[in-house]
């Protein structure tokens, strides 16, 4: 392996291409998190309009609520490590010398 095939600092195309994709990714969690709380307050609405006042059992739009947080946790929480540490050039330089030690040795 040679030591060129790790670069030490991005180019500015390189750079434009991390600040889009990272750009990408926050609007797309946005989306995501506006398109949860739109359709579950819209199924929330549609509970109380068609609800049997005798029901005493659990709401049926809890289980849609639930399942889709629980998801919706999942998918900003690995966003938010894309965000912080595939594109932190800190971190990625000090992995790289990392790897330049031990291939020395």
């Amino acid at each position: 392996m040679g030591e060129d095939m790790f670069p030490k600092e991005y180019t500015d195309e390189e750079l434009e291409k991390i600040a889009i994709r990272r750009i990408k990714l926050r609007r797309n969690m946005c989306s995501k998190i506006f398109s949860y709380i739109v359709v579950n307050l819209f199924l929330i609405i549609i509970y109380f309009l068609t609800k049997d006042p005798d029901d005493k059992g659990m709401p049926w739009f809890v289980w849609p609520l639930s399942i889709w947080g629980v998801a919706l946790i999942l998918n900003i929480s690995k966003s938010i490590q894309e965000l912080r540490f595939t594109y932190n050039t800190k971190v990625l330089n000090k992995e790289v010398e990392k790897i330049k030690r031990s291939l020395k040795n």
